[in-house]
């Protein structure tokens, strides 16, 4: 359940401070499935007697204000608040090893900026300030690829834009399906790549085949990886599946990575002779172009020159 108060009417740009109560939470417009560990910024928190970032808040109906960014200062804070004067704080600075930690004496406030955004873009304007801080896990990036199909009504080749290469350019559509297919994977699963003991690579493997076989094909993989004092990765996962007779979908995948990248280059923006052998590659996997017209396009354009001998 979301937190709601009547804040009453603050000027957009203008910092006012704030208790985390009188802010509106709203876990689906937060870029984050996964929750870290919060000890750490409580423990800054409390060392610098209040939050040097203001939280970017919106303006919903009734002068209500609702969080956009600064979900985990806002968690840190209603933290501290909670355990003034129960011991627990002490305890927290205690086990840290830090010295010149002091418990607030009153609940600390939060301070707040207010834009004006609508849900989709206090959405995006989220992920894209835990992503400016790399805050974000494989798995915080699939849950939010889903919730802007399922929440915003985005379509998959829309989402593509959300998390662009290095180079600025949108994912491929096999990226997002596959991104997809992590948020079928348990909570178990999910648990161990967040914390880095299984790689983004791992749970595309463990995906890519029916839910019912992950299970054995991940305990199978790591009784092994435990022998040969080794880790699991996603080959260890796929031969563990062999071995289990469990079925992927990772041939499918590649051919479909191989499609999407043939695709990209029969854009206007590749040259010319590319442009034309990509099509034809394409119809050949279409069953639309025979052998022998494949054959001559291959012979063509990468037959041996005698400086290749």
């Amino acid at each position: 359940m979301a937190n709601e108060a009547v804040t009453g009417n603050i000027k957009s740009g203008v910092i006012v401070k704030v208790l985390p109560e009188q802010l509106i939470v709203d876990a689906a417009e937060n870029g984050r499935y996964t929750e870290p560990d919060r000890r750490p910024l409580i423990l800054k928190i409390m060392a610098a007697g209040r939050v040097n970032v203001p939280l970017v808040v919106r303006k919903v109906e009734q002068n209500k204000l609702k969080l956009v960014a600064g979900f985990g200062r806002h968690a840190a804070v209603t933290f501290i608040n909670a355990h003034l004067s129960d011991g627990v704080l002490e305890k927290l600075i205690e086990e840290s090893g830090q010295v010149g930690i002091t418990v607030p004496t009153q609940p600390l406030k939060l301070p707040v900026i207010a834009e004006t955004l609508n849900a989709e873009e206090a959405f995006y304007r989220n992920i894209s300030e835990n992503d400016d801080r790399t805050a974000t896990t494989y798995v915080d990036r699939a849950f939010n690829i889903r919730k802007a199909i399922q929440i915003f009504g985005k379509t998959e080749d829309e989402v593509r834009h959300l998390y662009p290469d290095e180079s600025g350019k949108p994912k491929s559509p096999a990226w997002v399906s596959q991104m997809l297919k992590i948020t079928t994977l348990s909570k178990e699963i999910l648990a161990d790549i967040v914390t880095g003991e299984r790689s983004a690579n791992v749970a595309f493997a463990l995906a890519d085949m029916p839910e019912e076989a992950r299970a054995e094909v991940l305990a199978l993989a790591k009784q092994e990886a435990a022998e040969t004092g080794t880790k699991v990765t996603a080959t260890s996962v796929v031969k563990a599946a062999r071995r289990t007779g469990a079925k992927t979908a990772t041939v499918g995948r590649k051919i479909k990575e191989v499609k999407d990248l043939l695709t990209e280059h029969t854009l206007p923006g590749a040259p010319y002779h590319c442009r034309e052998f990509c099509k034809l590659f394409l119809a050949w996997i279409a069953d639309e172009a025979d052998d022998e017209v494949m054959n001559r396009a291959f012979f063509s354009r990468f037959k041996e020159s005698p400086k290749d001998k």
